[in-house]
């Protein structure tokens, strides 16, 4: 007699060469015809639970193809979580495919086996997400992994970039400080200028290599950011001014270390800033 505990099929204590799943299976069993028929052969069922398996590959013809091939790796990523009470779901989380079907029939077509099925799936998504071509056996079947995968990564990281720099986060930057782009400090060495987009942020932060752009101060309601350069352009350092309290709260230049100039800015920045009080109440002013 075989017991039950919960609902669940248990193992007999005897039973010799029994693979070990929290859900087990009777190594002795009797396979139907259709099941026969779509692929499923005896009690191995390579790492997938029978009790999800076998109501999907009767329903669901990409579970089936999926088995048949032997894309067992697969499969087991479409593993569906217990529900309340220990009770498993009857079949296997197939939304889990969306995307990535049509990419592992290419594969398939192509007898290729990824090495990392992790990093594959991965791979395929952002790949989905940056409008590559996923039916292109050149991008789903290469022959380095892991090199495709960076070049991927590299490629979403900048769209990404490109969509902080141009979309929504820089037009709500540009309409907040619109009315501190008029503020003209300077003298005889050094002039100083608000960052008028965000653009102008990664520009600041490659040049300075300081966290300006990486750390989104362009995110920051609170503060105003301006770049110190010299009187050819060159960037000296990086000024974040407080708007409650209008006084400087740092101010930073290569690898943010002060420079010979620092202490000149600082009181340059501090003598000037009544333009940013002015800017902030939307007073009439030349300077903005």
């Amino acid at each position: 007699e075989i017991p039950f505990i919960n609902g669940s099929l248990m193992t007999p204590r005897k039973a010799p060469n029994i693979d070990i799943y929290d859900v087990p299976v009777y190594p002795r069993v009797k396979v139907t015809k259709e099941l026969r028929r779509r692929g499923i052969r005896g009690s191995n069922f390579h790492g997938v639970y029978a009790s999800q398996l076998i109501p999907s590959i009767l329903t669901t013809p990409e579970v089936e193809t999926l088995w048949k091939a032997k894309q067992y790796a697969m499969l087991q990523e479409c593993h569906a979580s217990w529900t309340y009470y220990n009770q498993y779901p009857s079949g296997l989380d197939t939304s889990k495919l969306d995307g990535l079907y049509t990419a592992m029939k290419i594969c398939m077509r192509n007898q290729y086996k990824p090495k990392d099925w992790e990093l594959w799936t991965d791979m395929v998504r952002m790949m989905r997400e940056i409008g590559m071509d996923t039916h292109n056996a050149h991008y789903v079947c290469p022959a380095d992994l892991t090199a495709m995968h960076n070049l991927v990564l590299r490629r979403k990281t900048h769209a990404q970039e490109k969509e902080t720099l141009q979309g929504e986060p820089n037009k709500q930057y540009e309409k907040r400080i619109a009315k501190y782009l008029g503020i003209d400090i300077h003298d005889a060495k050094i002039q100083i200028s608000v960052l008028p987009n965000v653009w102008a942020f990664k520009q600041e932060g490659d040049y300075l290599q300081h966290c300006v752009y990486k750390c989104k101060y362009y995110d920051k309601p609170q503060s105003l950011i301006l770049s110190a350069r010299d009187k050819e352009g060159k960037r000296i350092e990086t000024i974040e001014v407080d708007l409650g309290t209008f006084k400087v709260r740092q101010c930073y230049g290569f690898q943010d270390q002060h420079t010979k100039w620092h202490n000149r800015i600082v009181k340059l920045m501090e003598d000037n800033m009544w333009q940013v009080k002015e800017c902030k109440r939307g007073k009439k002013r030349i300077a903005c």
